[in-house]
């Protein structure tokens, strides 16, 4: 793969940044409508746009514990011991910049 046909590095996004979905973006899960911008662009704060995702994986597919508060667990490292504490899912918006 040549230089211009590696794709950009994507980086993650910080809560205060705004997004501008185009005219004619439709993403829904289930029939509902997360993001719409049926007549014009759609501007959205990457906080508000990571809500309404995990608010959608909360209701459909993990419960609270595993995205907010986290799980009790214990971890194991190669070549440590084991230790406790909890894990929890995060979601992480990346940006992927186009090529200039």
């Amino acid at each position: 793969m040549s230089n211009s046909e590696q794709l950009a590095q994507p980086f993650p996004v910080s809560d205060d940044i705004i997004v501008k979905l185009p005219q004619g973006t439709h993403i829904s899960y289930e029939g509902n409508y997360l993001f719409y911008a049926q007549s014009s662009s759609l501007y959205i704060s990457t906080f508000e746009m990571k809500n309404k995702v995990k608010n959608t994986i909360f209701k459909a597919l993990a419960p609270e514990e595993i995205l907010a508060k986290g799980i009790e667990v214990e971890i194991l490292e190669p070549g440590k011991q084991w230790k406790s504490g909890k894990v929890r899912c995060r979601l992480v918006l990346d940006f992927i910049p186009d090529e200039q």
